[in-house]
């Protein structure tokens, strides 16, 4: 008998993660939220392998498939290793950076001033600021640096280091494995 009610109980916290983290405009949650993600999203194939303990036939070959699609798609191993690497060690899965070919916003300039031991102003440096956003950063586990996904399912991730984007297409797998268990 089929359970995959833990499996998609998984999948349902792992997007209400994904969406937190698109909302939030403070990296500490943003982070929190996305290393959220990775996990229940781990969860959802180790849930449905459980609750469909003894299937033979087709559920074999799906499993098969999924085994060999998260060794070897660029992004459901990405996400597996980050995944991995948030369990097993201390690094920086993402973060917020300046977004590349961006143009400094002339218009919100600042200043910092160096004091000297008085508190007098001895230099006033003015500074522009990038436009940033939250971004997949490369993962490294076991000695092994996994770059942010550029293809998935043989096509290209056109927005490779965008967690969200990442994401979506992650959850998108999924839930199509799901399904086809649940057609078995």
């Amino acid at each position: 008998m089929v359970n995959l009610y833990y499996a998609e109980e998984e999948l349902k916290q792992a997007k209400k993660e994904l969406v937190e983290m698109s909302k939030s405009d403070q990296f500490h949650d943003a982070e929190k939220h996305w290393r959220n993600f990775l996990n229940h999203l781990d969860k959802v194939w180790t849930k449905a392998q459980h609750g469909c303990e003894g299937l033979q036939g087709k559920y074999q070959q799906l499993n098969n498939f999924v085994r060999d699609k998260r060794k070897n798609d660029k992004l459901l191993q990405y996400l597996w290793q980050a995944r991995n690497a948030d369990q097993h060690s201390v690094q920086t899965l993402a973060a917020f950076d300046i977004i590349p070919g961006s143009r400094p916003d002339l218009n919100t300039p600042f200043q910092l001033h160096r004091l000297d031991d008085k508190g007098n102003v001895v230099e006033t440096t003015t500074h522009y600021p990038h436009p940033a956003e939250f971004r997949l950063r490369n993962v490294t586990n076991k000695g092994v640096i996994y770059l942010p996904p550029d293809y998935h399912n043989g096509r290209p991730v056109l927005k490779r280091h965008n967690p969200y984007v990442v994401g979506q297409l992650a959850l998108k797998f999924y839930e199509e494995q799901l399904n086809k268990i649940k057609a078995i």
